[in-house]
Order: structure tokens, then sequence, then C-alpha cells
């Protein structure tokens, strides 16, 4: 019998989400662990995305069909005052495809996404009615994977 390892760490939200063009990184395997260490060739065209914990999720989707299991890792949040500041550079996410490295508030680390199979970047702006909408872009990184996101660890 296996047993499943919990933890009393359960906070929510993200900690750190970094869109990074496919391409820009390389990844190694640690096969003792079966973790993945992330290493960056270029981080020009890399976004880091300002955090805000209680607006930011990341969830995955487990689904088999026909043509066998897929994955599908949503990685959500909101950009405060998507003004003329931001205005290019969410247009220019919006033009691309993606690999997401995502940090949640425990310290699990994701990365969504591959150079084969990247997410894609949309937004949502509004200026609301409630308070917590007023003036923000939402957005969402999304695809539709053939592997679960995988779990990453600090360099060493």
């Amino acid at each position: 019998m296996k047993t499943l390892v919990t933890t009393d760490d359960r906070m929510g939200g993200l900690h750190i989400v970094y869109a990074i063009p496919p391409g820009a990184y390389s990844l190694s395997k640690n096969y003792a662990t079966g973790k993945y260490t992330i290493s960056f060739s270029n981080t020009d065209g890399v976004y880091a995305l300002p955090c805000l914990a209680e607006d930011y999720a990341f969830s995955e989707q487990h689904e088999r069909d026909e043509n066998g299991d897929w994955w599908q890792p949503t990685v959500t949040g909101a950009i405060p005052h998507p003004d003329d500041v931001n205005a290019a550079d969410i247009e220019a996410m919006e033009r691309g495809e993606w690999v997401v490295l995502c940090e949640d508030q425990n310290g699990v680390r994701r990365l969504c996404g591959d150079d084969d199979t990247p997410l894609t970047f949309a937004t949502d702006a509004t200026s609301g009615m409630a308070a917590t909408d007023r003036n923000q872009a939402g957005f969402t990184f999304t695809g539709k994977l053939g592997h679960p996101s995988w779990v990453m660890v600090d360099e060493e």
C-alpha cells in the first residue's frame, strides 16, 4: 500500500510568476528525486509578473480521452494599472507563446509548458464595479500538454 504524504504548509496563492520564451532555458533532471532544475540561456525576453498572492493562482486539470492522458495547466492573475507603461509588454505577451515558471506560497515551483507545447497568454481588462476589479487586467496562461507541469528544485 502507498500512502500520500501531506504537510501542514498549505498557504494559497502564487509568490513568483515568470513568462519565458521557448528556447530561452534548459532543464536538467535529478533522477533520484524526479525533480528538475532550470537554467537560462537568455533572460532578455523573460517577463516577471508582479505577484499579489490573493490574485494569483495555479491549477492543473488532468483528463483522459481517446488520444490518451493530457494536462491543462492554468496560471491566473491580475496586473494592476495596465496603463501606457505596461500596454506594449502586455500586447507582446498576448501575441507570444510562453513557458511559465511559478512558485506558490509554500515554495513549490512548477514549470508549465515546454518548447513543443508552450502556453498562450490572454487578458481581460476591466474598470469593474468592485474595488478589486478597478483598473486592472486579469490574465490567464493556459495550454494542453501531454505531461503534467514539472516540479522544480533550487539550483545547486
